[in-house]
């Protein structure tokens, strides 16, 4: 599947996960704080509160989806996958202070000693459905998040996760509270409350990672550090980065080849590169190779020129071959403190060429010259 057809298939399963998980959540809204209200229960009036902050989640997932998986733009080169992520992280601070708020509800109650009477039976259908309700969008949403590889679903869908879990422990409150324990509704709520926090500040952190560039985890690392020295013409690599930008892995990664091969030979190195961290790691939508010639150390940008070192070539050949009309091939590699050349000379059948090679090397290997070597080709005439 292309790029484009990749980020309309995320927009879409974006637009009807969200869709779903509204008309859901807006029963539950309405089936928990209405039964709530009549039965004076705390626990399934805090997860009434819990899934209208699944609603809100739901169109800030249904909106941060549609941004983020547009294509890249002459604004936005990279994408607009930090979008998704800032959608994902706005999430996890409306499920903290989601959170917050129920749990100082239940703490008010429980300190307050206020009048506990035991809940009626019909307070237990509410928070039974919406711990079957959650869990199946839970995993409706989690399948298709992946499918997609977007975080701001999975968020939303571990959000369902901890509506339902939430859900849960409402039902175990006020199953103790319908069995003659009033007590355990509030304490049931601030159960539900610490649940919520405590998935907020997972995703959260995650969403904030994201954000600011952290690096993917150790065994993509490793994975991605194996296959490169695995592609045909690596030496070996050093400097590999790995980041996150809306559900896709970033690499850079510096490569190195043996030091003589052409430049056509190292790009080529560098596409096998990218073709198998693209088709082998999850994820990995941007592949950028730098090509190192191993042991070539760090080259100074203040090197010597190829039109200085063209012309110092030329001259001496012109002082110890004269008889070479043809200009020649040159090839240059730079190391981190010299430098070397092949030269390759189309006039092969000339006597007086080859008697001058051995003077033309040495003229051009001259302890205050250029290079440190110099090897010298001679072209075969069809």
């Amino acid at each position: 599947m292309t790029t484009t057809a990749l980020l309309k298939e995320a927009r879409r399963v974006g637009r009807v996960t969200s869709l779903v998980s509204a008309a859901v959540n807006m029963s539950l809204v309405a089936i928990k704080l209405v039964l709530g209200t009549l039965s004076g229960s705390a626990a399934l009036i805090a997860d009434g509160i819990h899934s209208l902050a699944d609603l809100l989640t739901d169109v800030l997932t249904l909106v941060t989806v549609q941004i983020g998986r547009t294509e890249a733009d002459d604004s936005h080169p990279y994408g607009h996958g930090k979008f998704e992520t800032f959608g994902a992280l706005a999430l996890a601070i409306v499920l903290f202070l989601t959170g917050v708020f129920l749990f100082y509800e239940a703490a008010v109650q429980l300190y307050t000693h206020a009048p506990l009477k035991p809940l009626p039976a019909y307070a237990l259908y509410a928070a039974l459905i919406s711990v079957f309700a959650n869990e199946a969008l839970f995993r409706y949403c989690l399948r298709e998040g992946k499918r997609v590889n977007s975080n701001v679903i999975i968020a939303n869908a571990w959000h369902h996760r901890a509506d339902g879990l939430s859900s849960l422990a409402a039902l175990f409150g006020i199953g103790l509270s319908v069995a003659g324990f009033p007590l355990f509704d509030p304490i049931a709520a601030a159960a539900v409350a610490l649940v919520v926090m405590k998935m907020s500040v997972k995703i959260g952190l995650e969403s904030f990672d994201e954000l600011v560039d952290a690096a993917v985890d150790t065994d993509t690392q490793n994975q991605i550090n194996v296959l490169i020295t695995e592609a045909a013409g690596v030496r070996d690599c050093h400097m590999m980065r790995a980041r996150k930008l809306g559900g896709h892995i970033l690499v850079d990664v510096h490569v190195d080849v043996d030091s003589h091969i052409s430049v056509s030979e190292g790009h080529l190195v560098a596409e096998r590169v990218e073709h198998m961290l693209k088709e082998k790691v999850d994820g990995v939508t941007d592949v950028i190779v730098h090509i190192d010639p191993k042991g070539g150390g760090a080259v100074s940008p203040h090197a010597a020129r190829r039109s200085t070192l063209k012309k110092h070539i030329l001259d001496t050949l012109q002082a110890e071959a004269p008889a070479i009309k043809t200009e020649p091939y040159i090839v240059l590699h730079y190391f981190d403190h010299h430098i070397e050349t092949d030269i390759i000379l189309p006039e092969a059948d000339s006597k007086p060429l080859k008697k001058a090679l051995p003077f033309l090397r040495k003229a051009l290997e001259k302890p205050q010259g250029p290079f440190q070597q110099v090897r010298i080709h001679l072209m075969l005439k069809d």
